[in-house]
């Protein structure tokens, strides 16, 4: 199997994302009883001059342990939304 290089696309500048952070620690909310995950990825932002988009892909293995860093103060936390049907 191969593994491919995501390339995120803003869809409002129609151009490629550009990887702007490795490593970005990202946490999971807590959900239906399961605890909150941290989890590493990488921040990919748009080219354009006047754009703010920004996405995180890539997330690997969850982190088990995070040395003498507090996670709570170098994650990206966000909210899980259903999507639209």
């Amino acid at each position: 199997m191969s593994h491919s290089i995501p390339r995120p696309i803003c869809v409002e500048h129609r151009l490629e994302m550009k990887c702007a952070e490795n490593d970005v620690i990202v946490k999971d909310q807590e959900l239906s009883g399961f605890s909150a995950t941290y989890w590493r990825g990488d921040r990919y932002e748009c080219q354009h001059p006047d754009c703010s988009h920004a996405v995180i892909v890539g997330f690997g293995k969850p982190m088990a342990a995070y040395g003498d860093h507090s996670p709570e103060a170098l994650v990206f936390d966000y909210t899980y939304r259903a999507p639209h049907q």
